[in-house]
């Protein structure tokens, strides 16, 4: 289908005379047409440059013939149309010139097919066809060839070139604007319309019948002439092509997001990239409670569909009546040439936003209106310094979540594979709204990882907070977690003694840097084997910070009422009265070094009956000089007996039942690491029945 086509560079050379006008008249050629002459099927008019002619056309396969103007060097451009609603049918046509300055489109059969409209009698008329492709008609008799009687250019039709200005006379009300062709054999007016609107401000927009489908936006105002757009241009042309309150981003993949304090209506749809229903507020305005506004710049003006504008208000004022109204969404600037600043507020939905970039930023910020409470998360957001990924670019990555993304799946909700823009594989921790995580939990645990940072503890890449979706994304670990291999019979055999120790190092060393070497003494409260991820070199990194704590100054311990965490690898002073302290964190460390050397859960179905757990099973064996007994048969070919025997060692010193006669990590460290020290023989460890 024929559609509108702007071209405002349509001509590739345009011949100009000496004094600039491309305009003026070459007299006597032949592209002029004098009274009773007649233009007839096969003749033409030529401009004087070459570049436009005048004559008869068929379009396409199509019989029937019209009056047009096309480019001389590409006669398929068709940029003007006399006859487009009356086609000649079956007969010739011929044009001819009035004395009194009329134009006719007869035909063999003597019928009147079009004609121009022109005030009165015009003495002496010349018809003449122009360098701009404008069919003019003045008086010869006169010197000012530029004050046209009648003009094509008066009478659009589809094509736009240098010269036709689309504009509505405010004297007469006559409005020029281009239309489509029906078909690309009919020229007739088809459905797309191109005008220039202005309701609160002038903007170019095409329409289909009433529905419209793009529009240009606000012009910047500032003097100065540069390519705002090019039409067809990208994909965020489309009108309202990410709903309502969405915003379409050039060169992004997806090209959607929602305004910030706003989440997807629909995230099923998001999520197989129709934006159409467009995004719903996170959280209620409150118009009893003071509002706040987020600043944007570089953005294409929301269509102004229901506005308020007042050029006598400031800035400030615009945002304190924005504020009082509460259907009041946004403000701006009044931008208009003709006011210093004033005041431009939408009200209800914001429709086809588009985000410029940098380039524009000379485009007047819009303030988008959000409740405080948005404003205090963009403030923690700033403080965190972290990334903020949109839920629709999460949900795109992930699949919109989906099983086969799956990857993992704990108390505080399901873990997701997901890849970003087809480069970046990432892990998106998504908390249940169940989830014995709270937000405070969540919270703590992006403060937490923000700000440490070492090779054995997990790196987190950003956030994700839209109303109640909270999302963290982190590095994916190709490997998932320890437990996927030391609890399984087949993938365990992949795990040899040298690996398991190197695993059981890293462990330590991410945990001596949470309690000594951070900036931020750091009690994790939860670490278990499910918690310690595995990079592609089977690295060891610690992760899962949402129940951890801080001790401030000199604080070793504290104390909760809200025990969290998983039984088997809890402390019992932390169990029973909710003690924790760094001592908290070496008796899991304890648990995990002897599952890790066992291959066997402390709580496990793999324990003998005649033990209540693990830790008992390896004290017992210890006092009886039978701990080689404990470990995990795969990995008997290449096992060091020393360091075997050393870690079940250490790992039983951890887990003493009293807090005080637990090491700390530097001397765990120092113990797994050193062949010839001596250890003190181990306590009872916790949960110890004495069987």
């Amino acid at each position: 289908m024929r559609q509108v086509l702007l071209n405002i560079n349509c001509s590739p050379t345009i011949s100009q005379s000496p004094d600039g006008d491309y305009d003026k008249f070459i007299l006597g050629a032949n592209n002029s047409l004098y009274p009773n002459q007649t233009l007839s099927d096969g003749d033409t008019l030529i401009s004087p440059s070459q570049i436009f002619e005048l004559g008869f056309f068929s379009p396409g396969a199509s019989k029937s013939s019209f009056l047009g103007i096309w480019h001389k060097a590409t006669p398929d451009i068709i940029i003007w149309v006399a006859n487009r609603k009356n086609p000649i049918i079956e007969s010739h046509g011929f044009l001819i010139l009035s004395n009194d300055g009329l134009l006719i489109l007869n035909t063999s059969r003597s019928s009147l097919i079009w004609s121009s409209n022109i005030s009165g009698p015009v003495s002496s008329p010349v018809l003449q066809l122009l360098d701009n492709g404008n069919l003019a008609l003045v008086e010869d008799s006169t010197t000012d060839k530029s004050n046209y009687i009648w003009q094509s250019f008066d009478y659009p039709c589809d094509t736009r070139v240098p010269g036709l200005k689309l504009m509505q006379n405010p004297d007469t009300g006559v409005e020029k604007y281009l239309t489509s062709w029906k078909s690309a054999e009919d020229p007739s007016p088809g459905d797309f319309i191109y005008r220039i609107e202005n309701r609160g401000f002038s903007q170019m927009v095409i329409r289909k019948g009433s529905k419209k489908v793009y529009r240009s936006g606000a012009w910047n105002f500032n003097d100065s002439w540069r390519l705002m757009y090019e039409v067809p241009g990208d994909y965020c042309d489309n009108y309202g092509r990410c709903g309502p309150n969405g915003i379409c981003r050039m060169h992004e993949n997806p090209e959607c997001e929602c305004l910030k304090g706003f989440v997807p209506k629909s995230l099923n749809e998001w999520s197989v990239f129709d934006w159409s229903g467009g995004c719903v507020r996170s959280a209620p305005l409150d118009c009893e409670k003071e509002d706040g506004f987020l600043k944007m710049e570089g953005v294409k003006f929301a269509d102004p569909l229901i506005f308020i504008e007042n050029s006598s208000m400031g800035l400030s004022e615009c945002r304190d009546e924005c504020l009082k109204n509460c259907n009041c969404t946004a403000y701006a600037d009044q931008y208009r040439s003709d006011v210093s600043s004033g005041c431009f507020m939408w009200l209800g939905d914001l429709i086809d936003l588009k985000l410029f970039g940098a380039d524009f930023s000379t485009v007047p910020y819009i303030y988008i209106r959000v409740p405080i409470s948005e404003l205090d998360l963009k403030r923690k957001r700033e403080e965190l310094g972290l990334p903020l990924y949109a839920l629709a670019t999460i949900a795109a990555a992930t699949n919109n979540f989906s099983v086969e993304n799956l990857i993992g799946e704990g108390g505080f909700g399901p873990v997701y594979k997901g890849n970003l823009s087809g480069e970046q594989v990432i892990a998106v921790k998504r908390m249940s709204r169940n989830s014995r995580q709270g937000t405070e939990e969540f919270k703590t645990e992006v403060i937490l990882i923000a700000k440490l940072q070492h090779r054995n503890l997990v790196r987190i890449l950003g956030c994700c907070i839209q109303g109640e979706e909270k999302m963290l994304v982190y590095e994916y670990m190709h490997n998932k977690s320890l437990d996927y291999f030391i609890f399984d019979q087949e993938r365990s055999v992949l795990l040899t003694w040298p690996k398991r120790f190197d695993i059981i190092m890293g462990i330590a060393r991410g945990l001596l840097y949470l309690h000594h070497d951070s900036r931020l003494k750091v009690i994790h409260r939860d670490l278990k084997t499910s918690n310690i991820l595995l990079d592609e070199g089977l690295n060891a990194k610690i992760s899962d910070f949402g129940l951890a704590r801080m001790l401030e100054g000199d604080e070793t311990t504290s104390r909760t009422k809200r025990i969290v965490g998983t039984y088997g690898y809890m402390a019992p002073e932390y169990a029973f009265d909710g003690k924790f302290s760094i001592k908290s964190d070496v008796y899991s460390m304890g648990v995990v070094i002897l599952e890790i050397v066992s291959g066997k859960r402390n709580r496990g179905f793999k324990i003998p009956a005649y033990y209540s757990n693990l830790l008992e099973q390896a004290f017992l064996l210890w006092k009886e000089n039978r701990e080689l007994e404990l470990m995990d048969p795969c990995y008997k070919d290449s096992f060091d007996e020393s360091q075997v025997k050393r870690c079940i060692q250490v790992g039983l010193l951890c887990v003493q039942k009293q807090a005080q006669e637990r090491p700390v990590m530097p001397t765990v460290l120092l113990m797994l690491s050193t062949d010839d020290t001596k250890f003190p023989p181990p306590n009872e460890p916790g949960f110890f029945s004495g069987s």
